[in-house]
């Protein structure tokens, strides 16, 4: 079986780096007997089992399978975190920047993307983005661009890191933090609707 990878940083909460998808298909066909067989080329008489279905000598064999885990400690970097996630994103559909910082951060960051998105003046004026959370990052980038100075290193050096500054920024404030960055994310995308119009974010023809 491949490798887990876990950030292990918040000792009472670890986060999957990779391996969600073995891990969560695990507990479905092995704890919660949700699964069933399919598709076997050779053992095909176990086809259509469940777990609980499976003679003795294959269930012991899944019981028995030795797992390998590898952990980000704490005290590393988030930075670091980022990095090592795309380093070892190889599932089969690969996650762009946005759906990695999605996937480690905390449903509270989450949310708080999500609904800025979903305001009718982001629809307005961006469209359906939702695919692949391109709108979420552009919100992201709102915020990246109002809290720190475009000008310094990081946005020259490299957006992707530019936004990951951004998205440790949310993740380490509170909620006045937050309540801050829907002010000012709101009236901004409002007041651009009302000057510019739904049409006020797309390229020019001339």
């Amino acid at each position: 079986m491949p490798v887990f990878y876990f950030d292990a940083s918040d000792e009472n909460n670890w986060l999957i780096v990779d391996g969600l998808q073995r891990l969560s298909s695990i507990k479905k066909f092995v704890l919660d007997g949700d699964l069933r067989l399919t598709g076997l080329e050779f053992l095909t008489d176990l086809n259509g089992k469940t777990f609980d279905k499976l003679p003795r000598q294959y269930q012991r064999r899944i019981e028995e399978c030795p797992v390998t885990v590898y952990m980000i400690k704490p005290g590393t970097p988030k930075e670091v975190k980022y990095s090592v996630f795309r380093r070892i994103n190889t599932g089969g559909l690969m996650l762009n920047n946005q759906e990695i910082r999605n996937a480690m951060a905390n449903s509270r960051e989450r949310d708080l993307l999500k609904e800025l998105a979903n305001l009718e003046c982001t629809k307005a004026m961006l469209g359906d983005l939702s695919t692949r959370m391109k709108d979420q990052e552009l919100v992201l980038r709102f915020w990246a661009f109002y809290r720190f100075n475009y000008l310094d290193g990081d946005y020259k050096k490299d957006m992707a890191s530019f936004l990951d500054k951004a998205m440790a920024d949310i993740q380490e404030g509170d909620d006045i933090h937050h309540k801050e960055f829907k002010h000012h994310y709101s009236t901004a995308i409002q007041r651009c609707f009302q000057l510019l119009g739904e049409n006020g974010f797309e390229k020019s023809q001339c």
